[in-house]
C-alpha cells in the first residue's frame, strides 16, 4: 500500500538504490556504477580502519 514508507524512496538503502538504478532504470547504469564505487570505497576505508584498530591491541 505505501510501498515501504510514507513516501517512496524514504526507506531505501544505498544498495537497493544501486539495484533499482542498474536494473529497473536502464538509463541510470552509470549512476548505479558510481554508487557501487562509493559503497566499495566506504567499506574499504572502514575495513582498513578496523584492521588498524584491532591490530594495535595485540
Amino acid at each position: 500500500m505505501t510501498k515501504g514508507g510514507p513516501t517512496p524512496g524514504d526507506t531505501t538503502t544505498l544498495v537497493y538504490e544501486v539495484f533499482v538504478n542498474a536494473f529497473e532504470k536502464s538509463d541510470m547504469m552509470g549512476y548505479a556504477s558510481a554508487l557501487a564505487y562509493i559503497i566499495f570505497a566506504l567499506l574499504l576505508i572502514f575495513s582498513l580502519l578496523q584492521m588498524k584498530v584491532v591490530g594495535e591491541k595485540k
